[in-house]
């Protein structure tokens, strides 16, 4: 019994440190994304800016850099998709 709750509270520690990577490494990819999003375009994120996107990321993780995701870079947004395309 005593190797199975060591076990568990390994186990635990190394997923919530997991966890706390991803988060943070997708709230500062989203961060910096939006701001280069902002730059590139002039135009500014959806609803609210770089900061309180990467600030929701932190909060959220994989779920919202993927709403993330699909407002500002699938074809489903609105109007036209200027993300990592080159106008010349």
């Amino acid at each position: 019994m005593v190797e199975f709750s060591a076990f568990t509270m390994v186990f635990s520690v190394v997923f919530a440190t997991a966890t706390v990577v991803v988060h943070v490494a997708f709230a500062l990819a989203v961060w910096i994304d939006a701001k280069e999003v902002m730059l590139r375009t002039g135009a500014r994120t959806f609803l609210v800016g770089a900061g309180l996107w990467g600030l929701g990321i932190l909060v959220t993780g994989v779920l919202g850099a993927g709403i993330y995701w699909l407002i500002h870079h699938s074809t489903l947004r609105l109007g036209p998709v200027t993300a990592g395309k080159s106008e010349e």
